[in-house]
């Protein structure tokens, strides 16, 4: 049998010491360097090439991201693409428009409680000073006084040339604008009183027919017999006459006056008005039509100011007295007007009775006296008529002293008190002298 052979196997014999090459540490380094190197040109390749591989420019920098993102609707609508040489749609094309300015908020004004300052008071800067220092805040915010007084005086600085020709101004007239400013600095709304066609001086000196004449004659007609300083009224048929009040309200209103109290609205009140002749045929229609013209272009000229407009009738005018001077028609002439109504029981002295109302000693009983002139009054109102009350605080002198009375406090309270009663909230405390302070 063969001998078997023995292979011997030797643990390191791919390791022998004999074999192994020594270090070199040149070598170890250039090694490391190498390895470092490739390390780096790895991190600094690999964005770009990442880019590359997944389509993106590599030549724009990635945009540095914040956690906060901005918030996207739930759909989000991308615009269609324009095509080369696509105009753009017309909106682009526009300019801007500017965005249009809300329109301004109607102003609304609280009911007018105001008195009266006298034109002595007026024209003295001292005594004027010292009034508005003196009315009662709570009770008073509406200072009245005269822009245009009875009789035609003009007690503001005009610069009007028929001002100036008429020589209507007043010796020391005001400056408008300084009264307007001293009034609204004390805390008050100005209202400017205008008194219309009972205006003896431009009835004699606009022009030789712009006054009422005496039916039959050569003469003026006067409200009293020229003893008693009876005086010619302006003829509202006259256009003259129309655009002469008319240019002094325009006038007051550049000035910055914005409450304007028109008074003498009217044909003359006074004795025998039978005999006024108004230069061509009237009857009451016409009468009406002409100051409902007239009245008419006052509010066109107060529009252009923003101005407000409050009508001055006496409440005698609904009544049967004097309604010949309104045409017999006051309820249309004030029709859905501010109106002023005077309810002063001195309009009906001693006493005044007619087919509806009967008033005995209506001065001393102001409460009553004014009741019943409202419930005979109101109903013939339209209901767009704003109406006022002015009242009286002063002391009668056209009553026997029988059917007289001092009004005081007490009396001007009822007076107050019926107007509320009846609803009316404005009044107009007024005295001839202007010395009630509210």
């Amino acid at each position: 049998m063969p001998r078997k052979n023995k292979i011997k196997r030797y643990q390191k014999v791919y390791r022998s010491p004999t074999m192994r090459p020594k270090a070199n540490p040149i070598a170890v380094i250039l090694v490391i360097v190498g390895i470092l190197g490739l390390a780096a040109l790895g991190w600094f390749l690999y964005d770009p090439v990442y880019r590359a591989i997944m389509g993106e420019n590599v030549s724009q920098p990635v945009a540095e991201q914040t956690t906060e993102q901005p918030e996207q609707s739930a759909v989000e609508v991308t615009p269609p693409e324009q095509s080369a040489g696509e105009e753009p749609p017309a909106e682009e094309n526009k300019e801007p428009q500017p965005t249009p300015e809300p329109p301004e908020e109607p102003v609304v004004l609280e009911p007018a409680k105001a008195v009266y300052m006298s034109q002595g008071t007026l024209l003295s800067p001292a005594l004027r000073a010292d009034f508005l220092a003196r009315v009662n805040k709570e009770t008073v915010n509406t200072i009245l006084f005269d822009v245009k007084g009875i009789g035609g005086t003009i007690l503001y600085q005009s610069s009007l040339d028929s001002v100036r020709k008429l020589e209507a101004q007043v010796p020391g007239a005001v400056d408008l604008k300084t009264v307007i400013d001293e009034i609204e600095a004390a805390g008050f709304t100005p209202r400017g009183r205008v008194n219309t066609f009972r205006d003896s001086i431009a009835a004699f000196g606009l022009a030789e027919d712009s006054m009422v004449m005496y039916r039959g004659s050569e003469w003026a007609w006067l409200d009293n017999s020229r003893e008693l300083g009876g005086k010619a009224w302006l003829n509202p048929f006259k256009e003259i006459s129309l655009s002469y009040n008319l240019a002094v309200l325009d006038e007051i209103m550049k000035l910055g006056l914005r409450q304007i109290q028109l008074e003498s609205v009217t044909y003359p009140v006074g004795y025998s008005t039978q005999y006024c002749d108004y230069g061509v045929a009237v009857t009451n229609q016409s009468k009406l039509n002409q100051l409902l013209s007239y009245l008419k272009r006052a509010d066109e000229t107060a529009a252009k100011y923003k101005a407000t407009l409050t009508l001055y009738l006496p409440s005698s005018a609904f009544l049967q007295k004097y309604q010949d001077s309104y045409a017999y028609s006051a309820p249309q002439l004030c029709a859905g007007r501010n109106l002023l109504l005077g309810v002063m029981p001195s309009l009906y002295g001693n006493g005044f009775a007619n087919d509806t109302l009967t008033l005995e000693r209506p001065i001393q009983q102001p409460y009553q006296t004014i009741t019943k002139v409202l419930e005979a009054v109101l109903p013939m109102l339209s209901e767009d008529t704003k109406v006022s009350g002015m009242i009286q605080c002063y002391t009668a002198s056209n009553a026997e002293p029988i059917n007289n009375l001092a009004y005081t406090a007490n009396e001007i309270a009822e007076e107050v008190r019926a107007l509320e009663d009846a609803g009316i909230e404005g009044v107009v405390y007024y005295t001839p002298a202007g010395g009630y302070l509210g």
